[in-house]
């Protein structure tokens, strides 16, 4: 998340090659598969520089038969000044890249107005726009395992695991609801003169991101993270998929 430190990694170019081989020499070393990128806030401005390292890493351990997988923020469209997503060229990363996770949640994020992490429809947006640039069998859907919990009416929420969020509707005695236009689940408590108000992820909201993976024929998903979810996804997506 440190931008001042991506952008001088990728721009110079003696340190994106130096970068490139402690990554190889990492992996080979651990005896990895291969390595994930998962570089945010990365400056709209370095997008070409961006899409250059992900090549020169793709070269690099490819021919030692060592994945390349990427985490990307989500997008309907390709904004190329946007602050957050700017920087990534689904196109050509798609292209690079062995797999793509789409960090597909914080539709709502602690820094905004309350509201669900991932919205159904808004995901369904994301891939149809990602499937246009990618390969869907490269393309893995992320899910939240977690949710937000805001001052109810304000700004400034903290993050909470969908296990934790859970818990504390338990604690609050609060009834969970479900959101039948978002297909999220949300609560809303009293820890004292004060309402909060809770967005979190579980089984049953995950349950429409699995199907929806099926239906664009996308080449998997993927969690953030492990710890944070609800048992009970696991029985979900055992019925919907196998797991290897």
């Amino acid at each position: 998340f440190d931008r001042a430190l991506v952008h001088a990694v990728l721009t110079n170019r003696a340190l994106r090659k130096t970068t490139v081989q402690n990554i190889s020499k990492l992996v080979q070393e651990g005896g990895y598969s291969g390595v994930n990128i998962d570089f945010e806030n990365v400056p709209a401005t370095d997008r070409d520089s961006y899409t250059a390292f992900v090549g020169e890493l793709a070269a690099e351990l490819r021919p030692k038969g060592l994945q390349v997988t990427l985490s990307v923020p989500a997008k309907t469209w390709d904004d190329k000044t946007n602050a957050w997503s700017g920087a990534f060229d689904y196109r050509a990363l798609g292209e690079l890249a062995d797999a793509i996770m789409i960090m597909t949640y914080d539709e709502h994020w602690s820094g905004g107005a309350a509201g669900p992490v991932a919205s159904l429809g808004w995901v369904e947006q994301v891939i149809k726009y990602a499937v246009k640039e990618i390969p869907a069998e490269k393309i893995r859907l992320g899910l939240a395992a977690y949710g937000y919990d805001w001052p109810a009416g304000g700004y400034g929420g903290r993050a909470v695991t969908s296990t934790e969020a859970t818990a504390l509707a338990r604690r609050y005695g609060a009834s969970i609801k479900w959101d039948a236009a978002s297909q999220s689940p949300y609560f809303t408590y009293w820890p004292g003169s004060y309402a909060r108000e809770v967005w979190f992820e579980n089984a049953s909201s995950l349950a429409g991101k699995l199907d929806l993976a099926a239906r664009y024929e996308l080449g998997g998903v993927a969690l953030w993270r492990l710890g944070f979810e609800d048992p009970k996804f696991w029985d979900v997506l055992g019925s919907k998929f196998e797991i290897r």
